[in-house]
């Protein structure tokens, strides 16, 4: 390929864009499919696990609307994904380092 054309360039952001979607993906996939017995394993019971779920998604849905919004607007989509994945981070860190007292706050976590 020919550094001049710009192909190299364009390669290797396609390769980003497929390595960000796998790692926002696969992890999503088991949280998003398993969320009721996630939030039930909060100490909820079944009921309010289902009603606490839906929040999650339409938080989810205003993050990849924003996100979208935000990389179509100042046509830089990479660096727009960079606070959806810090609050990933942020979210996946409370449910993993938070005690089991503290309920309130790892489903808080749950829904970054």
């Amino acid at each position: 390929m020919n550094v001049a054309d710009g192909n190299d360039s364009h390669h290797f952001q396609t390769w980003l864009y497929a390595l960000f979607a796998a790692v926002i993906t696969i992890p999503n996939g088991g949280v998003t499919n398993f969320f009721s017995i996630l939030i039930k394993g909060l100490g909820f019971n079944t009921l309010d696990s289902l009603l606490l779920g839906m929040p999650g998604n339409a938080i989810v849905g205003l993050f990849v609307v924003g996100t979208l919004y935000l990389g179509d607007r100042f046509k830089k989509r990479i660096p727009s994904t960079i606070p959806a994945l810090l609050c990933s981070i942020a979210g996946t860190s409370l449910l993993w380092g938070l005690p089991d007292k503290y309920r309130v706050g790892r489903l808080i976590g749950y829904y970054l």
